[in-house]
């Protein structure tokens, strides 16, 4: 995400003010999470502290090992940041520094974005704060069993409210931590990101790559779930297809799972793509790679409601995402973007080739979807929801 991205915009009164909302009391909110990586859901956390400062609460991060790259950004904007530093399971001393941390900032309410915190933050807060828990539910990764799962289960017991980014997230997570209660819906939402034509012509400049190459980005942390190896397989596929045009694929995620990428590198080299597929790292010009790219692809094979398909919505390109998690509810198949099967490289392939050759659709779905992100998906309505849910719990006492 570029830092532009990140600077609240004043003309927006939905971010920049509340007055709906405004109170004479600043509420202490500690978001908790294992680190601030570079992820769907510390993105936002990321999100949700910046905005939220500015509407009058003091928000506190809590992270149960390092800070991370978000972590250390987030400190940058004056966002108070404290790392726990557990380092095994089951870390008890590490409980009894968290409810140490409470009893110093005292909490409100507490806001936990992953479930193997849950356990750590319902011990702590039971030997400190004794505040209402919020437990927000993000990605579709689960291990049926896991040890863990009957801990969160219990800690579960403590909670006050859950909220989920869309209703299959919901739904899973209301059956694997067997929670009968009601989940608000809470969709995740990005800054709008706008596209450049100076962005585009620098970005392919340095890349060597001239204004007739078709331009195919996705993004997203190199792991297992995100479905590489079925990208590589689908480019594998239209390269021996007769499209109008070169194309190459560009791929920017962290490297952080080596036993992975180092497969996906011998996989890339079996197949000769290293012409087609270059995978760029963790990058900061997020906003440059949507201006140089033509279409977004997303290879997933689990999801929530990866935000980099909001980012991909607000900037307008067109859409070949798998239809897994909430996906479909924020991509319309043919209308806003092309749905596609997991796992399915011929399939991925087709849908490739069919925007490649056909303008008139990228112009078509790419309208929709910014319109689509504008209707659903814009920061500020994210940020009302976390809002509106946080004050509601702390007013009912």
């Amino acid at each position: 995400m570029s830092e532009e991205n990140q600077r609240v915009s004043s003309s927006n009164p939905l971010i920049s003010s509340d007055k709906g909302n405004s109170r004479s009391t600043t509420y202490r909110i500690a978001f908790v999470v294992v680190r601030m990586g570079v992820g769907g859901k510390e993105r936002v956390i990321l999100h949700l502290t910046h905005y939220m400062k500015k509407r009058g609460f003091k928000p506190i991060v809590v992270c149960l090992t390092n800070k991370g790259e978000f972590g250390k950004r987030l400190e940058a904007q004056g966002v108070q940041v404290e790392a726990i530093r557990s380092n095994r399971r089951w870390d008890l001393a590490a409980v009894w520094r968290l409810a140490k941390l409470f009893r110093r900032f005292k909490p409100d309410l507490i806001n936990v974005h992953d479930r193997s915190s849950l356990p750590y933050v319902f011990l702590a807060n039971q030997m400190s704060a004794k505040c209402p828990i919020v437990f927000s539910c993000h990605g579709l990764l689960f291990q049926e069993k896991n040890r863990s799962r009957y801990l969160e289960q219990l800690a579960m017991r403590n909670v006050r409210a859950v909220s989920a980014v869309s209703e299959q997230v919901a739904s899973e997570y209301s059956r694997f931590l067997r929670w009968n209660k009601k989940i608000e819906i809470i969709p995740n939402g990005v800054p709008p990101i706008s596209r450049h034509p100076k962005l585009r012509s620098i970005l392919r400049a340095k890349m060597g790559l001239s204004e007739d190459v078709l331009v195919l980005l996705a993004v997203g942390n190199i792991n297992p779930e995100k479905g590489y190896e079925d990208l590589l397989e689908a480019v594998s596929l239209v390269r021996e297809e007769d499209i109008c045009r070169p194309f190459v694929v560009l791929v920017a995620g962290s490297k952080s799972n080596d036993t992975y990428w180092q497969a996906l590198c011998e996989h890339m080299k079996r197949l000769n793509l290293t012409d087609k597929v270059s995978f760029l790292g963790c990058r900061n010009d997020t906003e440059a790679l949507y201006s140089a790219a033509d279409i977004f692809i997303l290879p997933s094979r689990k999801e929530g409601l990866p935000m980099v398909l909001l980012e991909a919505m607000s900037s307008g390109l067109p859409i070949i995402a798998t239809n897994v998690g909430g996906v479909s509810e924020a991509i319309r198949d043919g209308e806003s973007g092309l749905l596609i099967p997991p796992a399915s490289p011929q399939v991925m392939a087709k849908a490739m080739i069919k925007l490649a050759n056909d303008k008139s659709m990228r112009d078509s779905l790419s309208q929709a979807a910014r319109a689509r992100f504008e209707e659903r998906y814009d920061i500020s309505r994210m940020v009302n929801q976390y809002d509106r849910l946080f004050r509601d719990i702390i007013g009912s006492g």
